[in-house]
């Protein structure tokens, strides 16, 4: 009788699992089936490919997307409102062109300009005309070369009467000035103007991995993807507190159509310059050229005068030291590592010297030392906060500016 109702249960036993393993099969299906067309209906975002964004799809819903895909988006296609904001700072140099006559209708800009095929873009950093741009043309260059200053200055003039700035709204400037950093590849275009618009700068250490970030060109194209790190573009151990090396990382590369685009965050902020070298500088790089800009119109970057070893990068060093972060000042192989003269040994930064902060910001994996001196200018005070051996000091040091 038992061995009756044994074989009876078996049976059952099994139905009752091929309805358990059908009916989740079936939840699971319905799941992604819905999500699918939901998705679809809903938003226009496809499982897979690249995203069209439509004009409401941010109006309201409480759509996240995961992985951020490429979105690339035509002039009349409102993507963000934040997105249009900022493209309103962003303006475009052209080789200048005679304006054409014509007798019956008004000239359009369209009618002579190419307005799809700039030379380069650049970005509104004052309200009245200075712009910054990773164009830094060849000819330029080639007249600094010129010994005779009167000569330099009029071969300048010369080539800036040559190009135009063309603004969003289709208003063109005459360019009047000109400054560029070889060293940091950027250069500065002054036009007059009292109004531009002007958006803010993102500071170095705002910037996260897993940010959602939106590359934008003069075209209008957006590519929305996200901060994968923050990294050295130097491959040598030993840095220097003076080299602008950073470089900002995406979880995918930008196309190459953005040329020399701009980076922000998803409130319009600005984040970083793109250029044809397919590298991303973030714009606190270039802060205390602004400054210096604007005070006493010239570039110049401050200098610190140290080389250093970036422990957060370094286990067996930052193990010797006890130390999981910090700037361990050390020599490089031409190089003291505390520079004769420089503001570093006035201050009394010796070798050995742990730097773990300046102005109270720590120096770690997410935030280099030479990215925090480059936010100050030539000049500026800063305390700078070292572990020398059992002790913790704060040391005060001027700043003072990298030399030609």
């Amino acid at each position: 009788m038992d061995r009756i109702m044994n074989t009876r249960r078996v049976p059952i036993v099994l139905l009752v699992i091929i309805a358990v393993f059908f009916g989740l099969l079936g939840g699971v299906s319905g799941q992604l089936l819905s999500r699918v067309f939901l998705l679809q209906d809903l938003y226009g975002v496809p499982l897979f490919g690249e995203i069209d964004v439509p004009e409401n799809l941010y109006q309201g819903s409480s759509l996240i997307i995961e992985s951020p895909e490429k979105v690339i988006v035509e002039q009349n296609t409102k993507v963000f409102e934040t997105v249009n904001s900022a493209k309103r700072s962003m303006v475009a140099i052209f080789e200048k062109i005679e304006k054409p006559e014509k007798k019956t209708e008004d000239v359009l800009l369209e009618d002579f300009y190419k307005l799809e095929n700039p030379l380069a873009q650049a970005f509104v950093v004052t309200s009245d005309g200075w712009l910054i741009s990773t164009y830094l043309p060849q000819r330029l260059i080639n007249i600094e070369s010129v010994l005779a200053t009167s000569t330099r200055e009029e071969l300048e003039l010369e080539y800036l009467d040559e190009l135009t700035i063309i603004t969003q709204d289709r208003e063109i400037f005459e360019i009047t000035d000109v400054e560029y950093d070889k060293k940091a590849m950027v250069s500065f275009w002054k036009i007059d103007s009292t109004d531009l618009p002007v958006r803010q700068f993102e500071q170095i250490l705002d910037i996260q991995a897993g940010q959602l970030v939106l590359a934008v060109n003069w075209n209008s194209k957006v590519w929305l993807t996200s901060v994968a790190d923050k990294k050295s573009t130097s491959e040598s151990l030993i840095k220097s507190s003076d080299d602008l090396d950073l470089e900002i990382k995406l979880v995918e590369t930008i196309d190459k159509d953005f040329g020399d685009g701009f980076l922000f965050n998803t409130e319009g902020d600005l984040i970083a310059l793109l250029d044809d070298r397919s590298e991303i500088i973030p714009i606190s790089s270039f802060f205390s050229c602004v400054s210096c800009l604007l005070e006493k119109k010239n570039i110049s970057n401050s200098y610190l005068g140290i080389n250093y070893i970036d422990l957060s990068t370094v286990l067996d060093v930052s193990e010797k030291y006890n130390e999981k972060s910090g700037a361990l000042v050390y020599v490089d192989l031409n190089n003291p590592a505390v520079k004769k003269n420089s503001p570093a040994e006035i201050a009394g930064i010796l070798e050995g010297d742990i730097i773990v902060s300046v102005n109270g910001l720590k120096v770690d994996k997410n935030t280099s030392l030479n990215s925090l001196i480059a936010q100050y200018s030539p000049g500026e005070v800063i305390d700078i906060a070292v572990i020398r051996g059992d002790e913790n000091i704060v040391l005060s040091v001027v700043l003072d500016q990298i030399q030609d």
